[in-house]
């Protein structure tokens, strides 16, 4: 039975997930999941300069995204967490549409190694 090398390098090692908005480290994650997606697959028939036909799957358009959730701990100071402010007066307040675009924020999850060096970005 031949022997299988399954590791050629050491394993990702990351234990350390940071939500960042609008560039701005601002909690780390306990946990995250949903950081998934589909994407669907197309066939590309092509004629080469021999005139033989290749065929080939390439991708398409996104299918299905995951639905994120992140987790983190609660903070001491709820009243005056960035997080918890901008949650607050979406749902009291609501989006208007005139002007959504002033409680749209992006975002970063960023994930790091054990030596705070940044591996991914999500």
């Amino acid at each position: 039975m031949p022997i299988f090398d399954l590791i050629k390098q050491d394993p990702l090692v990351a234990t350390t997930f940071y939500l960042e908005i609008q560039g701005e480290t601002v909690t780390n994650l306990t946990s995250v999941d949903g950081l998934a997606e589909e994407i669907e697959t197309t066939d590309v028939v092509q004629r080469a300069t021999n005139g033989q036909y290749i065929q080939h799957k390439a991708m398409a358009k996104s299918k299905f995204t995951g639905e994120l959730t992140l987790k983190r701990y609660a903070p001491l100071d709820v009243v005056n967490d960035g997080i918890w402010k901008w949650f607050s007066a979406i749902r009291n307040g609501g989006m208007p549409a005139a002007n959504r675009s002033a409680q749209r924020k992006s975002g970063s999850i960023v994930l790091y190694d054990t030596s705070m060096a940044e591996i991914a970005r999500w």
